[in-house]
Protein backbone atom coordinates (compact mmCIF):
# COMPACT_ATOMS: atom_id res chain seq x y z
CA UNK A 1 0.00 0.00 0.00
CA UNK A 2 1.19 3.43 -0.48
CA UNK A 3 0.16 7.13 0.05
CA UNK A 4 0.57 9.07 -3.27
CA UNK A 5 0.31 13.09 -3.00
CA UNK A 6 -0.17 14.98 -6.34
CA UNK A 7 -0.81 18.98 -6.13
CA UNK A 8 -3.59 19.60 -8.41
CA UNK A 9 -5.33 22.49 -9.53
CA UNK A 10 -8.21 21.36 -11.75
CA UNK A 11 -7.97 17.95 -12.92
CA UNK A 12 -4.53 18.24 -13.94
CA UNK A 13 -0.92 18.54 -12.13
CA UNK A 14 -0.07 22.04 -10.19
CA UNK A 15 2.35 23.98 -11.79
CA UNK A 16 4.33 24.39 -8.38
CA UNK A 17 4.03 22.14 -5.12
CA UNK A 18 4.70 24.97 -2.55
CA UNK A 19 2.26 27.67 -3.71
CA UNK A 20 -0.68 24.49 -4.58
CA UNK A 21 -3.81 25.10 -2.44
CA UNK A 22 -5.15 21.56 -3.07
CA UNK A 23 -3.06 18.19 -2.63
CA UNK A 24 -4.57 15.21 -3.92
CA UNK A 25 -4.05 12.13 -1.37
CA UNK A 26 -4.34 9.36 -2.94
CA UNK A 27 -4.64 5.37 -1.24
CA UNK A 28 -2.90 2.96 -3.59
CA UNK A 29 -3.64 -0.48 -2.10
CA UNK A 30 -2.20 -3.61 -3.56
CA UNK A 31 -5.20 -5.20 -4.90
CA UNK A 32 -5.84 -2.32 -7.19
CA UNK A 33 -8.25 -0.24 -4.82
CA UNK A 34 -7.75 3.43 -4.48
CA UNK A 35 -9.34 6.40 -2.06
CA UNK A 36 -8.77 9.61 -2.24
CA UNK A 37 -9.12 12.37 -0.10
CA UNK A 38 -8.75 16.32 -0.94
CA UNK A 39 -5.72 18.25 1.26
CA UNK A 40 -6.67 22.19 1.39
CA UNK A 41 -3.37 23.63 2.39
CA UNK A 42 -4.04 27.19 1.23
CA UNK A 43 -3.46 29.00 4.86
CA UNK A 44 -0.32 26.58 5.65
CA UNK A 45 3.03 27.24 5.21
CA UNK A 46 5.32 25.38 2.85
CA UNK A 47 6.86 23.40 5.96
CA UNK A 48 3.72 22.72 7.69
CA UNK A 49 1.99 21.56 4.76
CA UNK A 50 4.84 19.34 4.58
CA UNK A 51 4.21 18.07 7.85
CA UNK A 52 0.63 17.29 7.09
CA UNK A 53 1.79 14.73 4.02
CA UNK A 54 4.14 13.06 6.61
CA UNK A 55 1.73 12.94 8.76
CA UNK A 56 -1.26 11.23 6.50
CA UNK A 57 1.34 8.76 5.39
CA UNK A 58 2.22 10.02 2.30
CA UNK A 59 5.45 8.03 1.02
CA UNK A 60 5.34 9.74 -2.46
CA UNK A 61 4.77 13.35 -4.04
CA UNK A 62 4.66 13.89 -7.58
CA UNK A 63 4.83 17.34 -8.57
CA UNK A 64 5.60 19.73 -11.47
CA UNK A 65 8.16 21.80 -9.77
CA UNK A 66 8.93 22.28 -6.24
CA UNK A 67 11.53 24.37 -4.47
CA UNK A 68 14.85 22.87 -3.43
CA UNK A 69 14.83 23.32 0.43
CA UNK A 70 10.96 21.57 0.05
CA UNK A 71 12.41 18.74 -1.91
CA UNK A 72 14.52 18.60 0.82
CA UNK A 73 12.39 18.51 3.45
CA UNK A 74 10.84 15.82 1.59
CA UNK A 75 13.45 14.08 1.93
CA UNK A 76 14.66 14.08 5.03
CA UNK A 77 11.02 13.09 6.06
CA UNK A 78 11.12 9.99 4.18
CA UNK A 79 8.88 11.23 1.07
CA UNK A 80 9.91 10.17 -2.29
CA UNK A 81 9.89 12.88 -4.34
CA UNK A 82 8.90 12.37 -8.30
CA UNK A 83 9.23 16.27 -9.80
CA UNK A 84 8.92 17.57 -13.67
CA UNK A 85 5.57 15.83 -14.11
CA UNK A 86 2.88 17.42 -15.21
CA UNK A 87 -1.07 16.49 -17.01
CA UNK A 88 -4.18 15.07 -15.84
CA UNK A 89 -4.08 14.03 -12.56
CA UNK A 90 -5.73 10.62 -13.71
CA UNK A 91 -3.46 9.98 -16.63
CA UNK A 92 -0.57 10.75 -14.07
CA UNK A 93 -2.09 8.16 -11.34
CA UNK A 94 -2.12 5.77 -14.14
CA UNK A 95 1.33 6.21 -15.48
CA UNK A 96 2.41 6.09 -11.89
CA UNK A 97 0.70 2.54 -10.84
CA UNK A 98 1.83 0.77 -14.10
CA UNK A 99 5.62 1.81 -13.79
CA UNK A 100 5.23 4.33 -17.32
CA UNK A 101 5.23 7.87 -15.20
CA UNK A 102 8.61 9.03 -16.72
CA UNK A 103 7.31 8.41 -20.12
CA UNK A 104 7.68 12.15 -22.17
CA UNK A 105 3.99 12.27 -22.15
CA UNK A 106 4.32 13.45 -18.78
CA UNK A 107 8.10 14.93 -18.40
CA UNK A 108 8.13 18.63 -18.34
CA UNK A 109 12.06 19.04 -19.06
CA UNK A 110 13.65 16.56 -21.02
CA UNK A 111 16.67 16.55 -18.45
CA UNK A 112 15.65 15.84 -14.94
CA UNK A 113 18.21 17.90 -12.87
CA UNK A 114 17.92 20.87 -13.94
CA UNK A 115 17.97 24.06 -11.91
CA UNK A 116 16.27 27.33 -12.81
CA UNK A 117 15.62 30.37 -10.52
CA UNK A 118 12.03 31.31 -10.20
CA UNK A 119 10.35 33.83 -8.05
CA UNK A 120 14.03 34.79 -6.68
CA UNK A 121 13.82 31.16 -5.43
CA UNK A 122 15.81 27.81 -6.47
CA UNK A 123 13.32 25.62 -7.47
CA UNK A 124 13.91 22.25 -8.51
CA UNK A 125 12.30 21.03 -12.44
Amino acid sequence: MAIVALPARGSDIAPIFDVSSRILLVNLHDNGDTKRMDLYVHKLSTADRIYALSKAGVTTLICSCISADSHKMLKTLGIQAIWGISGPIEDVISAFVSNHLEESAFCVLPHKNYHFQCYKHAWVV
